[in-house]
C-alpha cells in the first residue's frame, strides 16, 4: 500500500463529514488507507464512521471510550498503519486538489525529509515563548501536527509522540525536535498548497487551553534543556 492517512476526531461530526467526503473516495485510486481514530466522541461522530466502515473498503476507524488526546490517538493509527508513506491529517483540513501524489514526489525527491503543512520558525508559533540563546542551539524550525508526512521508516527511527504531552500541545515541536536530532529536515508543503487549514475548528472544544499550553511549555522546556520566558 502506498499511503496511509492518520486522522484522530473528537466529536465535531460535521468537520469530519466534509473530511470523509473529500478524502473516502481517493483512497482506492491512490492505493491509500484512512485510518480514524475516534477519541470518545458523545455526538453523532460514532454513527457517522460507522457508516464509513460500511461504504469505504479502505476506511478504518478505532474507538476509544475516552480522549486520550491528540498524540496517543495519533500513535494507535501509526502502529495500525500498512502504507509506505504515513501522513497525519487533522480533519479540520479542507482540500482544493490532489495531494497524496505531490506529497510521494516530495517525499521521493527529499528522502531525508519530512514534509509538513506549516513549517513554524523560531520567529513563531509557540517556540518564540523561549530564550534567544537556547532556543538557537537547537533547531530553527519545526512541523506544525495537522498535516506531517514522510516514510514508514522514518517515522520508525523517530519514533511515537512523546504521551506526557496530553492532551494535546507542544507534542509536534517535541516530534520535530527528535527528528532534527537524528538528522532529518522539514519541508513546508509548495504553494499554492492544495489544502487549507481551519485552524483552531477542533481545539476549540478542549476546556483550560491555556493552562494546558503554559504547562506543556514548561515541559517541554525541562525535557530539552531550554528556559522559557
Amino acid at each position: 500500500m502506498r499511503f496511509s492517512i492518520i486522522t484522530p476526531v473528537w466529536n465535531q461530526h460535521q468537520i469530519t463529514t466534509r473530511f470523509l467526503r473529500q478524502v473516502a473516495p481517493r483512497l482506492e485510486s491512490n492505493d491509500a488507507e484512512l485510518i480514524v481514530i475516534d477519541n470518545g466522541s458523545v455526538d453523532r461522530t460514532p454513527h457517522l464512521l460507522g457508516w464509513a466502515d460500511r461504504h469505504y473498503e479502505r476506511v478504518q476507524t478505532i474507538r476509544n471510550t475516552t480522549n486520550c488526546g491528540f498524540g496517543p490517538a495519533c500513535n494507535q493509527g501509526i502502529l495500525c498503519a500498512k502504507g509506505n508513506i504515513i501522513v497525519l491529517i487533522n480533519n479540520d483540513v479542507e482540500f482544493r486538489g490532489p495531494f497524496l501524489e505531490p506529497l510521494e514526489r516530495l517525499v521521493q525527491e527529499h528522502p531525508k525529509t519530512i514534509v509538513t503543512g506549516q513549517l513554524v520558525d523560531w520567529n513563531g508559533g509557540w517556540n518564540h515563548f523561549f530564550e534567544p540563546q537556547t532556543r538557537e542551539e537547537l533547531i530553527v524550525s519545526y512541523g506544525s501536527g495537522w498535516f506531517l508526512g514522510t516514510t514508514r521508516l522514518i517515522w520508525k527511527e523517530v519514533g511515537l509522540f512523546d504521551t506526557q504531552f496530553v492532551p494535546c500541545d507542544y507534542e509536534d515541536m517535541d516530534w520535530s525536535m527528535r527528528a532534527a536530532t537524528l538528522g532529518y529536515d522539514f519541508l513546508q508543503f509548495p504553494k499554492p498548497q492544495p489544502f487549507i487549514h481551519h485552524s483552531g475548528q477542533t481545539g476549540q472544544q478542549l476546556l483550560e487551553r491555556e493552562e494546558i499550553t503554559k504547562r506543556h511549555r514548561q515541559l517541554f522546556a525541562e525535557k530539552w534543556g531550554l528556559e522559557a520566558l
